[in-house]
């Protein structure tokens, strides 16, 4: 996993090291009201059980399997309208499940013609649409809740890196450079088509740019981060503020090199060690999840927002569903005050499960659950679509 995540940070440091920024169009300035969160580094467990966190039970369901629905890459997972969207840049599809996993509704028109793209490079949900970009064409395809195509919109002077929506407006994070200039969020609205930007950036150093942006809704509202830096942004009621800035101490690499040559930056983290900024966000109403990682770990820092309280482990795990770890990346979102998360149906597959799962040593919810997880571990599950599993979150 660190060698497929190096790789990964290597791109991103290679290609992007743009300058951070204060304020800016419609950014709110920044006050006494930014939380500072800190990493203790002396702190750090190996792992830690997150039971506490949820309730005590659990909704686990195996997406339909059928020759026509067939998910080869997980490349991004929403579950909205009570139904399970899974993007899948292998077969170029956009899936859509119910909440039992049978396969509702799937987007498959890859081509040059109307209504046809040759890249899934994001996706979001908009109402009961659904709204694909393609950046080899320079697209957003809209399509309604049974598939049918509706209608496209080029981009314009703009670009994105990611693509969500809340109310009636399309939200582009971007940290490359645009005709429209130097900005890090764009907004479009989905009636007038009006275009909106914020968070401007100086114009990068050694022409670099393009990198990894996470996002976390929560109802009207959403936090924003940009990789490598450690910054979280708010976006809410067309205004964008800064919420909180994580504080890694000696171990973030510091801005001469953030903002210097890419290749000293990149022999640099590695050589010492150093965390290259926020990977991922995710929140709910009592909690935000924060995985960042150096070149030889991955860390998920879970903050309390209402006390302050924070814990950082490597490895997150529920002791009462066999210590099966919180799937990182974007195999786990947190919608509604639930923990969503998919596996992959060999994920149990691995030499000696089964003694694991069977042993007294090994804790769950039910008897029933145990069963379950033994079942998967018995099955060849590398021709299967993905498991989910959902947990609410206690108040």
């Amino acid at each position: 996993m660190n060698k497929i995540k190096m790789s990964r940070k290597e791109i991103f440091l290679l290609l992007m090291m743009l300058l951070s920024s204060c304020n800016g169009e419609k950014l709110k300035k920044e006050g006494a009201d930014v939380g500072l969160i800190k990493i203790d580094w002396n702190s750090i467990s190996d792992a830690m059980d997150y039971s506490s966190l949820v309730e005590d039970s659990v909704i686990m369901f195996p997406l339909e399997t059928t020759d026509d629905c067939l998910i080869g890459e997980v490349t991004k997972l929403i579950c909205q309208n009570n139904l399970i969207y899974i993007a899948d840049n292998t077969s170029k599809s956009i899936f859509v499940f119910d909440m039992s996993g049978k396969l509702q509704t799937r987007v498959h028109a890859v081509g040059n013609g109307p209504g046809e793209y040759t890249n899934i490079s994001y996706f979001a949900v908009h109402g009961t649409d659904m709204i694909l970009f393609d950046h080899y064409i320079g697209k957003f395809l809209f399509y309604d809740a049974s598939g049918k195509f509706i209608r496209d919109r080029g981009t314009g002077n703009i670009w994105t890196e990611e693509l969500f929506c809340m109310g009636n407006k399309l939200y582009l994070p971007n940290s490359s450079k645009t005709k429209e200039g130097f900005y890090k969020l764009f907004t479009i609205d989905l009636s007038s088509d009006k275009i909106e930007k914020f968070l401007p950036v100086d114009e990068p150093k050694n022409n670099q740019g393009f990198g990894e942006v996470s996002y976390a809704q929560l109802g009207n509202e959403a936090l924003l981060c940009f990789f490598p830096y450690y910054e979280l942004y708010t976006v809410k009621d067309e205004e964008v503020s800064l919420s909180y800035k994580v504080d890694f101490g000696d171990r973030f690499l510091s801005q001469q090199f953030i903002e210097g040559d890419g290749t000293i930056a990149l022999r640099t983290a590695i050589r010492d060690n150093y965390v290259t900024g926020i990977e991922r966000v995710r929140q709910s109403m009592k909690y935000l999840f924060i995985q960042f990682g150096d070149s030889e770990n991955d860390y998920i820092s879970i903050y309390n927002k209402e006390t302050g309280e924070m814990q950082t482990t490597k490895h997150l795990q529920n002791a009462r569903m066999g210590n099966l770890q919180l799937q990182p990346n974007g195999y786990f979102i947190i919608q509604d005050e639930q923990i969503i998360q998919c596996y992959s149906a060999d994920y149990w597959n691995m030499l000696g499960t089964i003694e694991y799962l069977k042993s007294s040593d090994t804790h769950f919810y039910t008897e029933e659950l145990r069963q379950k997880f033994l079942q998967l571990a018995k099955t060849d599950g590398s021709e299967s679509n993905p498991i989910i599993l959902i947990q609410k979150l206690k108040k």
